[in-house]
């Protein structure tokens, strides 16, 4: 039985792992709210504003900040791999509003990327979640093993055929 009250935003284009993450959230209950691309927030011809971070009320940030309100979610989850969401820009600026700012943001991202995932810490996720490998991205240029080992499970194997 779903609790209408408890909505998840989920900022993820990976094919692979949507359909993996709403079948858990909506497992334990939770709505799935699926964002792909910013546009889906505000289209991309609202300019960046200059506001600082605080009070978002124009722009891009000004927008989300207005549909997350609506929203009201218990959580949020950024694909940290998802170019077509500025989620450098984003988190900080729903950390630092007043009507966004104590819903708890999550993070996931390739394992082997400290850095991103240091980035996204630093800017406002409360929680980080490593160990998943893009595809076609192992660790020597391997290629991802197929069932059980598939991507996302950090296990890979070498192509030597390079």
């Amino acid at each position: 039985m779903m609790n209408e009250d408890h909505l998840v935003i989920v900022f993820v284009s990976d094919l692979y792992f949507s359909p993996r993450i709403e079948s858990a959230a909506e497992g334990v209950g939770f709505r799935v709210q699926l964002i792909e691309t910013a546009s889906q927030i505000a289209p991309g011809d609202l300019t960046v504003s200059d506001e600082p971070l605080g009070e978002h009320l124009e722009g891009q940030a000004g927008r989300l900040i207005e549909q997350v309100t609506a929203w009201q979610p218990a959580l949020m989850i950024f694909d940290l791999n998802n170019g077509e969401v500025p989620w450098e820009r984003w988190i900080p600026v729903l950390k630092t509003s007043a009507a966004t700012r104590r819903i708890p943001i999550l993070a996931f991202g390739s394992h082997m990327d400290v850095g991103t995932m240091g980035r996204a810490k630093a800017v406002g996720a409360e929680g980080l979640i490593a160990g998943r490998t893009p595809v076609g991205r192992g660790p020597g240029g391997g290629t991802p093993r197929r069932g059980r080992f598939g991507p996302g499970r950090g296990r890979w194997i070498r192509d030597r055929s390079r």
